[in-house]
């Protein structure tokens, strides 16, 4: 009897210790299953993020190009505006100075002529007189 109840209390707790064994692979099945679980979570999460993110990023990115393009247009149309109008002013400019030009150019051949005709005239005076 001393041998069976030895064997009993060997049988009872090899029992408990294969109970704690199926216990503990549970609970780690358990924990690891949960882990998998707030791990998938989690890169779903994150592709979701990463997904608004760049969702956000392209149309900031569009809206920018956008206001980029504006801007661009409308300083072309300034720089068109303003290249007109000083072109037409140097042309105004151009033919006024030209006008001037021309005045004095006659006015010197006019005093020219006038000094040359003069000198002309003093001239043969003199020679006249020898």
């Amino acid at each position: 009897m001393k041998y069976s109840v030895a064997i009993l209390f060997a049988i009872v707790a090899c029992v408990l210790v294969a109970q704690q064994q199926v216990a503990a692979k549970s609970i780690s099945s358990k924990v690891s299953d949960k882990t998998n679980e707030i791990t998938n979570k989690v890169d779903d999460k994150t592709n979701e993020i990463t997904n608004k993110v760049d969702d956000k990023t392209n149309q900031i990115t569009d809206k920018i190009d956008d206001k980029t393009n504006q801007i661009t247009d409308k300083v072309d149309d300034k720089t068109n505006e303003i290249t007109n109008k000083v072109d037409k002013k140097t042309d105004k400019i151009s033919k006024k100075v030209d006008k001037k030009a021309n005045k004095i150019s006659k006015k010197v051949d006019k005093k020219t002529d006038e000094v040359t005709n003069k000198v002309d005239k003093k001239v043969n005076h003199i020679v006249n007189k020898i």
